[in-house]
């Protein structure tokens, strides 16, 4: 019984210190999550000028099949700067 008895009051730090531990972790994660959650509430909204601009970006990712890139690269036109085969792949010279 006083084995036990010793092991107890040996163990009796430890155990303190890492319950302690565990509550400053709880509360600094619990500290975060509330800074975050107060930061995003403040955000303010986009500006009207912004709206255009996003509905167009909305636009692009969502509705392609009205996009031409021709105005980003130019117009490539195959046949005269890349030798292609019968097949239209890129002819081996």
């Amino acid at each position: 019984m006083t084995d036990i008895s010793s092991l107890l009051k040996e163990a009796r730090p430890l155990y303190f210190a890492r319950k302690k531990r565990r509550q400053r972790l709880r509360s600094i994660g619990v500290a975060c999550a509330c800074l975050t959650a107060a930061y995003l509430s403040a955000v303010p909204f986009l500006p009207v000028s912004k709206t255009d601009e996003m509905t167009a970006l909305y636009t692009a990712l969502y509705e392609p099949k009205d996009i031409n890139f021709n105005h980003l690269y130019g117009v490539i036109n195959w046949e005269s700067d890349i030798p292609l085969d019968d097949y239209g792949l890129v002819a081996v010279i």
